[in-house]
């Protein structure tokens, strides 16, 4: 009422001061602008954050009250462009639906500050507050259908941005303002993005923790944990148009909940469940008035991967749409009786009218049947008995035809289950028990083309597994033209099968040679597993020095084998060439193990290599290590080398807080 008594007087002053003219004032209202001496009066403190306050104050110009921002007078200068920036994106946005920026300008002081809309009604995060709390008055005002029409506006406001290439990046009920008439507001563009920016700069620039006590969190990560995205919570993480929907999926599941769907006692338990993705179903709560279909739209909208959640705003609108008008959404993927249940009830006066009129039909048609059947039950019988042996015998054909293309399904079914097996056998297990996971692996492929004799999977790891394995004999009998897959293998098997051993496997400088006429980087995880294939079968150990040589070579193709001295009888291994980087693969289908492990030393040179990461050798156990000239600079695996007793450095080769990582019981040598 205060506020409409205010804009009750201000319109009566346009009138009165156009009839109070006298002879020294003819135009009383120009004199009034053209004198103003201080544009913002009456200045009424609202909200106060870490680097800004917000207030209400007359703008005398126009006559009406606004909201000024402005930054704090102990507010650091370099904050003041990221200030007006973004007031400035905020002004580009201009919807209904979107706060609107007035002016933009610096004081006397020097502070810059911008002036909006003053914000009136409720938050989105008050109405469903008091909804949870069971206020009559709200729970009145605020149906579901109002929510929902609510989040069509927000979406609305959301969608005009992406179309102007503007994430917002803080979605929550919080930034939601809800006029007493229907108006609805998405306010508090201060992580606001503009997608194509260079995030590093731009994120430099927004002010992003304080807009109206917005609760964001400082560091790297920014947003609202609750209402953020799974990559917002990931400092590197990309942000883009589906952040922006993930948060719209978390306030629509506020408004069926009245609660946040990931909760925690802490910021570091909530981003933990944000991450991964565990957050209660609404259909969960117990409450019957939570439709699955929206519950199936929320589900949809909060996947964790970007790329499974709505391709943008418009498609998550139209399944509210559809839920409004009483049709399925494609969130829940509903099915036959789901889809005619809703037919039913949106042409319920037209389902009512045809279930009438097919009732008198089909009375009328079953006083017929009765009226008639008698006439021709003779002829009827007689034939029904001539069908059905007739039927017995379709039957029994139809019950064979099943079974067998059940017993066939089976058949693929296990076939695929033994794809399975063998991938994990030589993926994984080779590692560990490379002989059994091997002979296991054979076994379960032979299985396979047992039932599946054309299965070209089952072929090509069959050929894949023998030549790990060192049977070139039978890789060259399977030889294929067609195989592309395996197409660098067979020349290798052709040259090699001469000179395999009695025990089944190649000579070890033989092994050596095959290693390095391998492709570099294709198959540069079947070298360690045919290494700890060899070690594994070959009952008399050898020094596996060349092979060990031949895979760092695959693994660091700029080498030129230089600089690589292994010495058995003092156990002493010197790797010192600057090429040499990388003594563990990575990918998947490696082990993770440093490929020095199948050598046997005390003492471990790196002095001079380009060994850049200690954990490529947590899993050895030498009692000394130089690692003197190497471009490491991270001490702190140290504390998994467990039997490391010497570490030779360069004197302030380390800063101090690295050297606190070398386990006490170990002795520093510097040279």
């Amino acid at each position: 009422m205060k506020d409409l008594d205010s804009f009750a007087r201000q319109l009566s002053g346009l009138y009165d001061a156009d009839n109070s003219q006298d002879e020294s004032s003819s135009s009383p209202l120009y004199e009034e602008v053209l004198n103003v001496a201080e544009r913002y009066t009456d200045k009424s403190p609202l909200a106060k954050g870490g680097m800004k306050t917000i207030s209400r104050v007359y703008e005398v110009s126009t006559g009406r009250h606004v909201a000024l921002a402005e930054l704090h007078d102990d507010t650091p200068e370099e904050l003041r462009e990221p200030f007006i920036r973004e007031a400035r994106l905020t002004a580009l946005l201009e919807h209904p639906n979107i706060i609107s920026i007035h002016d933009i300008g610096v004081s006397e002081s020097g502070n810059p500050y911008f002036t909006m809309d003053l914000k009136v009604g409720d938050t989105l995060a008050l109405i469903l507050e008091k909804l949870k709390s069971g206020d009559a008055e709200y729970s009145q005002k605020y149906p579901l259908g109002e929510l929902l029409s609510i989040f069509l506006k927000v979406c609305d406001a959301v969608s005009y941005a992406h179309s102007r290439d503007v994430i917002h990046l803080d979605l929550k009920p919080e930034n939601i303002q809800v006029g007493k008439f229907g108006e609805v507001l998405v306010c508090d563009w201060g992580l606001g993005k503009i997608i194509g920016s260079d995030e590093d700069s731009f994120d430099s620039l927004l002010i992003n923790k304080d807009l109206l006590n917005n609760m964001t969190m400082s560091g790297h990560i920014k947003g609202t944990p609750g209402f953020m995205a799974p990559e917002q919570t990931d400092e590197n993480g990309e942000k883009s148009k589906l952040t922006d929907i993930f948060s719209l999926g978390c306030i629509l599941y506020s408004i069926l909940t009245y609660d946040a769907p990931f909760l925690g006692s802490t910021t570091e338990e909530i981003i933990g469940k944000t991450r991964k993705g565990q957050f209660k179903q609404a259909s969960e709560f117990g409450s019957s008035e939570i439709p699955k279909s929206l519950d199936a739209v929320v589900s949809h909208a909060l996947a964790s991967k970007p790329e499974d959640r709505y391709s943008s705003v418009e498609n998550l609108q139209s399944d509210i749409n559809k839920y409004k008008k009483g049709y399925s959404t494609v969130a829940e993927n509903a099915g036959f009786l789901k889809e005619a249940n809703l037919f039913i009830k949106r042409n319920l006066k037209v389902c009512l009218v045809a279930f009438v009129s097919l009732s008198i039909i089909a009375f009328l048609v079953t006083a017929f049947v009765v009226e008639t059947r008698q006439s021709y039950k003779e002829a009827v019988e007689a034939r029904e008995v001539a069908e059905m042996y007739q039927e017995r015998a379709d039957f029994v054909a139809k019950q064979y035809e099943e079974e067998r293309n059940e017993s066939d399904k089976l058949l693929k079914r296990l076939s695929r289950v033994f794809a399975e097996e063998v991938e994990l056998m030589t993926k994984t297990f080779i590692f560990s028990q490379p002989v059994k996971s091997m002979n296991n692996a054979l076994k379960k492929i032979q299985k396979t083309l047992t039932i599946e004799p054309d299965n070209k999977k089952a072929k090509i790891d069959l050929v894949y597994c023998l030549f790990l394995t060192q049977d070139f004999e039978s890789v060259n009998e399977l030889y294929d033209p067609e195989d592309k897959t395996n197409a660098d293998l067979y020349p290798l098997s052709k040259k090699f099968a001469p000179y395999i051993s009695d025990n089944g496997l190649l000579p070890v400088h033989r092994l050596a040679e095959l290693i390095q006429n391998f492709p570099r980087v294709r198959r540069s995880h079947l070298v360690e597993k045919m290494l700890a294939y060899d070690e594994d079968k070959r009952k008399v150990k050898k020094n596996y020095a060349e092979v060990v040589k031949a895979i760092l070579k695959v693994w660091n193709p700029d080498w030129d084998l230089t600089g690589f001295h292994y010495d058995p009888v003092k156990q002493r291994l010197d790797i010192s060439n600057r090429s040499v980087k990388m003594l563990t693969y990575k990918p998947v289908a490696s082990s993770n193990k440093c490929i020095l492990r199948f050598l046997k030393f005390n003492s471990l040179i790196l002095a001079g290599s380009g060994v850049y990461d200690l954990k490529q050798i947590t899993d050895l156990k030498n009692d000394f290590l130089d690692i003197k000239d190497t471009p490491i600079n991270n001490l702190g695996p140290l504390r998994n080398i467990t039997q490391l007793k010497y570490l030779w450095l360069r004197k302030n080769q380390f800063p101090p807080e690295q050297m606190r990582y070398i386990p006490k019981g170990v002795k520093i040598v510097n040279k």
